[in-house]
Formats: C-alpha cells, structure tokens, sequence
C-alpha cells in the first residue's frame, strides 16, 4: 500500500527535533461556524520530506502546525453523536452524565486503567479534569526559536480567541533542550519505531503503517480499523491516528535525593548515578546498560540491541546488566517477554508508540535542591488503537507490578505510588547476591491529559465542510 503522505499530518512523520522549541495550545470551542472557518486556513504541515515538497514547487516553513480533535471537538464540529459512538472507539470518545462525549482520559475507568489514582487523580488536573470544560481541540506548533514560536501563536491561535470562535483552556511551552536530555538528566526520545513507507524505512525491520495510522496493513496481517462517518460513505480515519497527550511533572530533587540516599546505605560500594541508570536502563548519555554495564561510555544513544538474542549465547536474559523491571526494558521489551524471544519481537511490534514528547520548564540550578519550579515532560504519543498500544503498555508493562515474573514491583520512574503500606520497590541483579530498592516514592505526577484524533488533511477538509446544523 502506498502512502499518501500529502494527506498525511506532519508530526507523523516528524519529531520536529530542528525545531527545538515548541507551544501546545489546549481549546474549547464556542462557536461552530467560526471553528471551521479558521481551521480552513491553518497551515497543517504534512509528511512529505523537504526535499519531496521542493519537487512538487510547495514552500518548505521554518515552523510547523498540527491539530488533533477530541470526541467533544468532532461532534461539535459536525460528526453525529450517534456516528461517534458507532464508529470510535469506546476508550476515545467517553461519556458524560448526559450522554454527550467527554474528555475519557479523566474518567474514572481510565483512570483505574492508567493508574491516575491518588496525586495523578483527575480531578486534581490543571486540563482534562472532568469538572473544566472540554478539550475539543489541541494546535501542535514548532518554531526554531521563541521570538518565531511567539509570531506563530500570534499569527495563527490569537485570532480565534479574539474572534470568539474557540476559549483557551491552555497554552502550554515546551522545548528540546540541545543535549536532548529530559530533567532528570538521561537523553529521552531514542527508542522510535521506523514507519514502513515512510521516512525510506522499509521491511522487514520497519513496522507496518497500520500500527500508528488508520485503514492501512498492520502487524496482525489486516487493516487496522478506520471510522467511516456520512453512513458509511466517507472514511473519515484513513490516514490519521490516535494522539495522547499527558502534560507529567518530574521530582527532580526527589530523584537525586533518594539515589543519593540508597548509595549511602550501601556504604559507597555503589553510586547514585549507577543506581539511577540501573532503573532507567540507559546511562545519562543514552548508551544502554545491556551493552556498557559498568559505566557511561559517553555516547550517542545506541538502539540496536536485545536482550535475550537468539538463545544460543543469551545477552542478558536474567537482567544482569539492564534490570528486568528497569524502565526502557518494561515500555519496549524488545525479545525479552516470557513467551520467547521470537514470539516477544511479533508481540512488541504490534504494541509499538511513536513518541512525540518534549520537555517544559526550565532547568534547575543545582538538580538536588527543590526550587519549588514545575518541570517536567509532556508524554505525546500517535498510535491506531490507544487501548491496544498506549493503554496496554500502561496497565500491562509499566504500572503492573507484577510484569514478567517481579513481584510487588512496577516501574521505578513512571508508576503511580498507590499504596503506603506497600510502597513499590525494585530488584537490581546481580551476582551473586542481589540488591534491593525499597520504599521508593513517586517520581512522576500527572498534571493533565486527553485523547485526540489526528485527522488527515483531507478529513479536516471535510470535517470543515460539513453544514451547521
């Protein structure tokens, strides 16, 4: 199947890493027809490579756009409620007291899915909350620097607000810093998926595009679902795909403290810095402990790895050197899964994100000592099925304490603290007596969130051409 990447939106294909500083403009729509009139004039950048769009004579932006809708938005703007629940699925769409769609990431049955349970509970959201208004609408925009990004929003997202045609709920910066480094300090963003048809990636290492965009082949063999709107007559998700947005404070002084702490108690036999990389799976520079188990080699992010290999010579099957419950071996378990490392690599394909996320806040003086600043990254991810892949890898890989055999042990950076009595904790391998971190707190709070659909170009199209009603 060919792709049309014309019709495709950009952020697909592009992690927009050249345009390092960015804006997430959270809306609410007001008014319909003004909606779709100002939409009609965005921007969208496609995924079409810079040099493809200088053959077909179309100017090539410093900046980038896209937009994504929730299930509030799409009715609003004209998709029925009836085709709504018909065609999406349930996980996307919600439900509030009276029957209309929701922002379903704050109910209270996600909630339990995802472990926003306790501090992360959405009630206690700045957006998403199921008290505030909806999120019907959120524009991604992409400068090379601030003064650029600032004549962005004000060119594009100022208008709308001044016209009355949307409310802001949120607008919110965000950035790439030049190491790459998120603010506990590890580079983040190595682990992507290449996109068969798209990028040059081709088979048999590429995934199938229908993993991350609708009503194209994915790894089940099939087509991944795609919703028709018009009585069937329009395939309306041909082309687009999923967006999940969580806006996720990081303790930054709390991390360093308790890896200083745990060092401490071992009496100097182990450092703070190997006890952090131990339950991130990746020293700070982004080399992986399967490859450099001792120290940081200084390095560019080194993705080609597994962990098992072909079982004659095993790498690293009993998490000697990269923990079994460590966090990049629990969200992409690559040939490890206990099913076998050839049935592992089929299943991880198929529960694959394409990540998208950036950093906000600044960075803090000295990383040990709370300034009382809120910083943290926003976790953005495009997938076919959010409950199949973002969901499943919440609930099944990282939240789940019991993940491949561990016990009493989710993730050691993103899980949820949801018991006092029980306070997760996390098994370093080793040989031959094992070392264990107990009383971990939590180190990642959700601050806010939603579910939004990444329409195709040529759905936007239509969405905005449909009569008011």
């Amino acid at each position: 199947m060919t792709l049309d990447l014309a019709d495709i939106q950009g952020l697909v294909a592009f992690g927009y890493s050249r345009l390092r500083f960015s804006s997430f403009e959270f809306l609410h729509i007001k008014n319909r027809h003004e909606t779709k009139r100002w939409l009609k004039t965005l921007p969208i950048e496609d995924a079409r490579s810079r040099e493809e769009k200088a053959k077909a004579d179309v100017p090539v932006s410093s900046t980038a756009l896209n937009v994504a809708i929730g299930a509030p938005g799409l009715v609003k703007l004209g998709i029925s409620r009836c085709e709504l629940y018909a065609n999406f699925p349930p996980e996307f769409c919600g439900t509030d007291d009276e029957g209309a769609p929701k922002n379903s990431m704050g109910e209270a049955i996600r909630a339990n899915v995802l472990g926003d349970v306790g501090t992360n509970d959405p009630h206690h959201w700045e957006y998403g909350n199921p008290k505030q208004p909806t999120l019907d609408l959120v524009v991604l925009l992409y400068a090379k620097d601030e003064t650029e990004l600032e004549n962005l929003r004000a060119r594009w997202i100022t208008p709308a607000i001044d016209s009355g045609a949307v409310s802001q709920i949120a607008s919110e910066k965000s950035r790439i810093f030049e190491d790459e480094r998120e603010h506990f300090g590890f580079r983040d963003g190595l682990s992507q998926p290449d996109i068969d048809g798209i990028g040059g990636a081709t088979k048999p290492s590429a995934i199938n595009p229908g993993e991350f965009l609708l009503g194209c082949p994915d790894e089940y063999g099939t087509y991944s679902y795609s919703p028709t709107v018009n009585g069937g007559h329009f395939d309306f998700g041909k082309f687009g795909s999923y967006l999940v947005i969580r806006k996720l404070r990081q303790d930054v002084a709390g991390f360093h403290h308790y890896f200083q702490k745990e060092a401490a108690s071992h009496g100097g036999s182990v450092t703070a810095g190997w006890l952090a990389a131990k339950c991130v799976g990746r020293w700070p520079s982004g080399a992986p402990l399967v490859r450099y188990p001792q120290t940081d080699p200084g390095m560019e992010g080194d993705n080609n790895f597994e962990y098992v290999g072909d079982g004659k010579q095993p790498i690293d099957s009993d998490g000697l050197k990269c923990p079994i419950a460590a966090h990049i071996r629990r969200s992409n378990p690559r040939d490890s899964l206990d099913e076998g490392s050839v049935q592992s690599r089929v299943t991880v394909r198929r529960h694959r994100l394409l990540r998208r996320g950036r950093t906000f806040g600044e960075r803090p003086v000295d990383p040990a000592i709370d300034d009382g600043k809120s910083r943290g990254l926003f976790f953005i991810t495009l997938q076919a099925s959010i409950r199949k892949q973002f969901e499943f890898v919440q609930q099944t890989w990282l939240n789940d304490g019991k993940f491949s055999r561990l016990y009493e042990s989710p993730d050691p950076i993103t899980a949820p603290k949801v018991s006092a009595e029980i306070p997760p904790s996390m098994t370093i391998p080793q040989d031959p007596v094992r070392l264990r971190l107990s009383g971990m707190p939590q180190f990642v709070t959700t601050l806010g969130g939603g579910y939004f659909f990444l329409p195709s170009l040529s759905a936007m199209q239509y969405l905005c051409e449909l009569p008011d009603k």
